[in-house]
């Protein structure tokens, strides 16, 4: 939809789409190997070793994003990524009332 609007800012909503999507995807690979109490330990070290990487791979997307794509809609991509982590952290809300997470 919006690429018939604008290229720029249809491309700088995928960008800021994918700043969030792939380093979430990490953060969820990294906590989620191990189950089972007896892994306790690797569970909170994978957390926070995953949390750590999902923080440094955003901040190094945006200033790729940033520095590298010309011309780009800033703003596009700010929002795109809000609203994604948004929808994720409301999943992941939903899925642990009901149970499953």
């Amino acid at each position: 939809m919006f690429l018939l609007i604008d290229g720029v800012a249809s491309y700088s909503i995928l960008l800021g789409g994918l700043i969030s999507i792939v380093p979430n995807g990490y953060f969820a690979w990294k906590v989620f190997r191990f189950r089972g109490a007896r892994n306790t330990p690797l569970i909170v070290k994978s957390f926070y070793a995953g949390e750590t990487g999902k923080l440094i791979m955003t901040g190094v997307f945006f200033a790729m994003v940033f520095a590298g794509i010309k011309p780009l809609n800033e703003l596009a991509v700010i929002v795109s990524f809000t609203i994604i982590v948004g929808l994720i952290a409301t999943g992941w809300v939903n899925n642990a009332r009901l149970g499953s997470g």
